[in-house]
């Protein structure tokens, strides 16, 4: 009774590998009644013959876990033997329709490709895009900067060596440090909020000599919306 009740399929075959019992379970994932199948070879029974024979066959071999199609179904089955005494007296078959559990790994799988192909195209797409940006801005006739809300440089185009520095030097570095005059820093150092748009400043290149600059500045905002900083095309 408990085996009939059971909620796994379950095929059990005497020493002979000749099928003693079929519950209800078994019968609807192998397509087969107990009338039909029972006394017979528990290998057709399986679906997979050779397989099942072959394991009953290896000593130490079993139990052991396989899947396999039935018709149109993927069945999970494990195989063990039934022993009494250490003789063995039969086997035992306890079968699970996992064909949607399947179906639902595949799909997953199907789907996570789908999504890693996406994030690489996009990434490749950024990629592409940032490297297309940098080349502008590393190939603009202008000096292009961007400084933070402390005047510190945070990115320099390679056309500020017509001031004699490398982009290396100024990174990280304070833009005042540059300016001629007290003045001009006073000028300069307003909040970043009071951005504007076109202003004229003095600075020194790195061999001393004066420079005057006409700079077009644009506020830099970060993700919500608030100025982290400047870009300024000089």
């Amino acid at each position: 009774r408990i085996l009939l009740s059971a909620g796994e399929g379950i095929v059990v075959a005497d020493s002979e590998n000749r099928v003693v019992m079929l519950n209800p379970v078994a019968e609807k994932i192998l397509g087969v009644t107990m009338q039909e199948i029972k006394g017979k070879s528990i290998f057709p029974c399986h679906k997979n013959p050779e397989r099942v024979q072959h394991l009953l066959q290896l000593e130490g071999a079993l139990p052991v876990q396989i899947t396999i199609p039935v018709g149109s179904k993927i069945v999970e089955i494990n195989v063990t033997l039934i022993k009494s005494d250490e003789e063995m007296i039969g086997s035992m078959m306890m079968m699970r329709d996992v064909t949607l559990v399947k179906y639902m790994e595949e799909e997953l799988k199907k789907h996570s490709e789908q999504l890693e192909n996406l994030v690489h195209s996009r990434t490749k797409e950024i990629e592409e895009t940032k490297e297309y940006l940098e080349n502008l801005l590393e190939n603009a006739n202008d000096v292009i900067y961007t400084i933070n809300r402390d005047g510190i440089f945070t990115y320099v185009n390679q056309k500020v060596e017509m001031w004699g520095y490398e982009k290396e030097e100024l990174i990280g570095q304070s833009f005042y440090a540059l300016l001629v005059t007290e003045e001009a820093v006073d000028r300069d150092a307003v909040p970043i909020t009071e951005i504007k748009p076109t202003s004229e400043i003095r600075i020194r290149n790195k061999k001393g000599e004066v420079r005057d600059l006409m700079v077009r500045t644009s506020p830099l905002k970060g993700s919500e919306g608030v100025v982290i900083g400047v870009l300024r095309i000089a």
